[in-house]
């Protein structure tokens, strides 16, 4: 539960003031026959809103930069209705679309910037949206007691859970817990999602996330089986875990109340189960990848698809400075050879400087095996 930098602890106490009004409210009512049904109930809701016949899917916002409206509808389909995801551009700071009542559910896939409080759009390159590259999206300004913020929050911005000497208007996040919002699940560093399907990083992580907390999950629990998860299903796809899934892993915290959940099923969370054995993961390190020398080739396959992913999916990353690291042969510590051995790492790095004299710093990494098919795609956010 995070406070503002300097000695006023104003925020701080208005959290654990709001936490104990809640929890004082929810004991006052007293036993309820329908809370012993929680799991049942929620695994009916989650069935419904796949079929999308509940109401509960109009208590979600969900905002993302144009430019990964794919990826951003496969995570937000799982709150809301897909067509209802609000994209920037052509919505900004001053026509998005907020309401008086408070969300139950929020999602953000925006730009997130070190030096700023504000997330940014990026346009779709391919798209004929007109206006700035990176409109701001999103600022702590936006919400108010008029206008509160959504009751538990899933942001993928880059820093969107950086409050290192901040205050609440200088940091998204902590605008939030100022102004309604009870959880917020965010990036401290830089974070990374994909452009399209299939989800990875944080997109993945997101799409986890919310299903455990529409199961029934407690923010908390919710986030750490999201997270257990993602590890188990990387390392049986990938064979390991890399440099991206590491980080996000990592770097994703939780800001709030670990114990809230979400209000459509006005109940108690459902009981917490501690698995007695720690999963088996192996991870790789981005440190221990050889740099190709100028004088070396990468494989025609790989030239050719990095310049045909570049032109689809990345455009304005077309003069971006590209290194190429190549995984040499690796054993695990239990004997078995990583399934990297051979394969090629392409990453691109652009800075971009905006009209408000902020600097975004893209990053993009395509990961190719050692027969120069491309295995994954990671942007930065």
């Amino acid at each position: 539960m995070p406070g503002e930098t300097g000695s006023d602890a104003g925020l701080l106490l208005f959290q654990i003031r709001n936490l104990i009004y809640k929890y004082e409210q929810r004991t006052k009512k007293g036993f309820n026959p329908g809370v012993t049904l929680s799991v049942f109930f929620a695994r009916i809701r989650q069935w419904l809103t796949g079929m999308g016949t509940v109401s509960t899917r109009k208590q979600s916002l969900g905002y993302s930069a144009e430019v990964w409206k794919e990826a951003s509808a496969g995570v937000y389909s799982t709150i809301g209705k897909a067509k209802d995801l609000q994209l920037s551009p052509p919505s900004n700071s001053g026509n998005v679309v907020l309401s008086s009542q408070s969300p139950s559910l929020g999602y953000f896939n925006l730009h997130g910037v070190q030096d700023g409080p504000d997330w940014y759009g990026q346009k779709d390159f391919s798209s004929e949206s007109t206006g700035p590259d990176y409109p701001i999206a999103l600022s702590p300004s936006l919400f108010s007691g008029k206008v509160p913020s959504p009751g538990l929050v899933y942001s993928e911005a880059c820093y969107g859970a950086n409050i290192l000497e901040k205050e609440h208007d200088d940091a998204m996040s902590l605008k939030f817990l100022d102004s309604g919002t009870d959880a917020f699940v965010g990036s401290t560093c830089i974070a990374y999602g994909a452009v399209t399907l299939p989800l990875v990083a944080a997109d993945y992580l997101g799409e986890l996330f919310w299903k455990q907390l529409l199961d029934g999950d407690t923010v908390g629990y919710a986030l750490m089986r999201a997270k257990l998860t993602l590890a188990q299903e990387m390392t049986r796809v990938q064979g390991f875990l890399d440099g991206e899934d590491q980080k996000t892993l990592l770097s994703f915290v939780l800001f709030g109340d670990p114990l809230a959940i979400y209000d459509g099923l006005h109940a108690t969370p459902k009981p917490l189960f501690r698995a007695k054995a720690h999963p088996a993961v192996k991870t790789i390190s981005d440190s221990e990848l050889t740099p190709t020398g100028e004088d070396v080739q990468m494989p025609k396959a790989v030239a050719k698809t990095v310049k045909k992913v570049v032109e689809e999916y990345l455009p304005g990353l077309h003069n971006a400075q590209m290194k190429v690291n190549t995984a040499g042969v690796k054993t695990f510590s239990d004997g078995s050879k990583s399934p990297e051995n051979g394969r090629y790492y392409v990453t691109l790095e652009k800075s971009v400087d905006t009209q408000e004299q902020k600097t975004h710093h893209h990053f993009a990494r395509m990961t190719f095996d050692k027969k120069g098919k491309l295995v994954k795609l990671t942007t930065s956010r």
